[in-house]
């Protein structure tokens, strides 16, 4: 059995280097949507059959997703020769290399060119001796797109949490997730439920351990994995010396509910959550560990500068780029009428663990509370993983070649010509749909949003990478305001739209391949969006960025970079593109475009109130878009669909894509420091798709998965006719009404 897993793995491995030799290297983390928003939680604790502090767990009242697997030791190599070339911080501890459970990256050089490596039977086990302060540098890091540079506010000092040099316990336990945080340490309640929640909607229904089951678990490491087992202490190590922890997921059918592996054993994670007033906690237990510490009453903690060898972390990740707050509005809106409908209960009081620790002290012979003492604190994986790469290429290849030949002399089989033939050319009428209806009411089973004056003309789709590409070749030779952002570029980041900057200031030159030009843009700020807007305003012209190209138009930038600054930008009265207001852009999207008076609108932006699919098919059969459903639309490479794609799934006014693909920049200013964002994107599940939901962001970030579409407003005199016209309508339909 040992030797022919090291064959499969060796011949897995050769053919992944194959495939990666070449390819820039960036840290992807692998994540699992942990829905059902609103559900909850349950009593862990001392109290309950475990140790630490008794508190209600698990309770999350939005979607998030969670690290699929630890972070591992090839992935925090990658992070410190970004980073830690001097490393400031300390985010490298010399036990990573000389202590007996070290993960063995060795460092070379000295400070100024330290390099880090890792061997390949090394790198797919987790990382460990890294201190809670080491985990939110590793995130804040994340965050800002893995850039490369000293350990400053642009690397890992600021991002999901300001850090500015924190060390110290006392200033580490002062941190706090920011609000516009994305890659973040879980909280409790969100390690928790991604652990033991049974996904089985908005229930407190929990499992005992993390691998979907409530009977205590073995070590057993067989190939095929035979269920419920992790990499904890059972009457001996799982594995032993040299590595003591096995490779990441390599329990294959040991998964919990909604799809992480090893939250059970391996390494104790961090969490963000304080416990005892002075350390914060951790989760799960680790490779030298008893049954009792992968127990879900069970919570310890640690300060948090301090490592240890049993002690390691996984992310999460804030799929929007909005705080938990409003983005839970949606959700518990949704989760309300589910428990009005079904009868749910608000909270348990803890008989469901109380009647489990009975069964478990039968199933073990012993009280949970007498399972020893817990830890103080002061390759499977390769098969599985290209078991989905190489069906997932097949699938695509067949896919593609089936679409070549359909496409090699038919035209586009759908009902909405005409299809623009220059997207260039912002006077085609097919880059627009009109929205009438002037005067109608706003949604009031929602915020109050989609109430409009006058009729105006919405992008029929997301601005492009090929449209941003020509808007870069006409104003950024010289790139005075920073609109094209490097992670744009697939070779620095995966998730980019593919838009190649070559040449140096004053001759910067920018291109983009034809798979990649009618997908959305992406990386882009509200702060670009503007000045898109203004480019168009001013008929597109070439030239530096100055007044008459980027900085006045449709609004009155005049340099503005910060957030202040883009915050006190308004429309200007004689604007022409523009960014949507959030009542354009809602009308646009769920408005039913059939009444002025009566407040008909849908659920979704596709013109219906059930939950759309993300089946890119052929032929679209209505109701679709690009968003998580079990799994990306399309996934990698490219894993934006082609603005359009999902042709029969338009909105009532003939807009494609305001749900899923990418979020979309609005006019809105929210919270006062903060600029709207609409739609959802590829890695939303459907719940941000919904009506009811809206984000938020700086005007000045830049995030894989926001972009965002223009408007075509009238002018002022044109307007005022126009909105005259409207309510007099609107007044005889009401008089007519009577």
């Amino acid at each position: 059995m040992f030797s022919t897993r090291v064959v499969t793995r060796a011949a897995v491995v050769a053919a992944m280097l194959l495939l990666a030799a070449g390819a820039a290297q960036a840290v992807v983390i692998d994540t699992v949507t942990v829905g059902n928003p609103g559900n909850a939680g349950e009593w862990s604790g001392g109290s309950y059959g475990g140790y630490g502090p008794d508190r209600i767990c698990g309770a999350v009242d939005y979607v998030y997703n969670m690290g699929k697997f630890e972070v591992t030791a090839g992935q925090y190599t990658e992070f410190l020769n970004a980073v830690a070339k001097t490393d400031t911080y300390a985010l490298y501890n010399t036990l990573m290399w000389g202590e007996t459970y070290g993960c063995k990256i060795e460092r070379t050089g000295s400070s100024g060119g330290y390099t880090y490596s890792v061997a390949s039977d090394w790198a797919n086990r987790p990382v460990n001796w890294v201190s809670w302060g080491d985990s939110a540098r590793f995130a804040n890091w994340l965050t800002n797109g893995q850039p490369m540079g000293l350990q400053n506010a642009s690397t890992t000092e600021d991002g999901s949490y300001y850090l500015n040099g924190a060390i110290t316990d006392a200033a580490l336990l002062a941190v706090t997730r920011k609000a516009n945080a994305r890659y973040v340490i879980p909280s409790e309640d969100e390690w928790y439920k991604a652990a033991y929640h049974e996904n089985d909607g908005v229930t407190g229904n929990y499992f005992d351990y993390p691998m979907s089951s409530s009977g205590v678990p073995s070590n057993d490491l067989t190939s095929p994995d035979g269920g419920n087992n992790a990499n904890f202490d059972d009457n001996g190590y799982t594995i032993g010396s040299p590595y003591y922890r096995t490779p990441v997921g390599e329990f294959e059918l040991s998964e919990s509910p909604y799809g992480t592996f090893d939250q059970g054993g391996n390494v104790w994670e961090c969490t963000e959550t304080i416990l005892s007033g002075s350390q914060r906690g951790l989760r799960g237990g680790s490779f030298g560990s008893g049954d009792s510490d992968l127990y879900a009453a069970w919570h310890v903690y640690g300060n948090p500068s301090s490592a240890y060898g049993y002690l390691g972390f996984r992310v999460s990740e804030v799929p929007e780029p909005a705080t938990m707050s409003l983005l839970a509005l949606g959700g518990l809106g949704l989760v309300a009428r589910r428990r009005k409908k079904n009868g749910l209960a608000e909270l348990p009081t803890g008989g469901g663990r109380a009647a489990r620790i009975r069964m478990r002290e039968d199933i073990r012979g012993r009280s949970a509370n007498g399972a020893g003492s817990p830890y103080f604190f002061g390759t499977a994986w390769f098969e599985r993983r290209w078991a989905m790469f190489s069906t997932r290429v097949v699938t695509r290849a067949a896919v593609v070649a089936a679409m070549v030949l359909l496409a090699a002399g038919a035209a586009r089989a759908d009902t909405h010509a005409p299809w623009p033939t220059d997207w260039n050319d912002w006077t085609d009428p097919a880059l627009w749909v009109t929205v009438g209806n002037p005067g109608n009411v706003a949604d009031t089973h929602g915020a109050g949003y989609g109430a409009v004056a006058y009729t105006f003309n919405m992008g029929k789709f997301e601005v492009t990478a090929g449209q941003y590409t020509a808007f870069l070749n006409a104003v950024a030779a010289t790139d005075t305001y920073g609109l094209y952002n490097t992670s744009m570029d697939t070779a620095v980041v995966e998730n980019g739209c593919n838009i190649i900057r070559s040449g140096g200031p004053g001759s910067y030159n920018y291109i983009v391949a034809s798979d990649w030009a009618n997908r959305p843009v992406n990386y882009v700020s509200w702060g670009d969006a503007a000045r898109f807007a203004n480019w168009l305003t001013n008929g597109q012209p070439m030239g530096l960025q100055n007044a008459s190209t980027t900085e006045d138009g449709s609004y009155y930038l005049n340099g503005a970079m910060t957030d202040p600054a883009l915050l006190a930008v308004t429309r200007k009265a004689n604007a022409k593109y523009v960014i949507p207001t959030e009542n354009e852009w809602y009308k646009a999207a769920y408005h039913d475009n059939y009444d002025y008076v009566i407040w008909n609108y849908y659920d979704y932006p596709m013109g219906y109130d059930s939950v759309p699919s993300n089946d890119l098919l052929t032929i679209d059969g209505q109701n679709n878009a690009n968003f998580w459903q079990d799994g990306y639309t399309i996934g990698s490479p490219y894993w934006r669909t082609e603005v359009g794609d999902f042709e029969n799934s338009d909105s009532p006014y003939g807009t494609f894509d305001q749900g899923g693909n990418v979020w979309e920049w609005n006019e809105a200013v929210l919270s006062g420091s903060y600029r709207g964002l609409r739609g959802g994107s590829f890695y939303s599940s459907d719940v941000y798709l919904h009506a009811a939901n809206r984000g938020y962001n700086n005007p000045t970030s830049e995030i894989l998965n926001m972009g965002f579409r223009v408007s075509e407003v009238p002018e002022p005199a044109t307007m005022a006719f126009l909105v005259l016209g409207g309510i007099a309508t609107l007044l005889r339909r009401r008089r007519g009404s009577k």
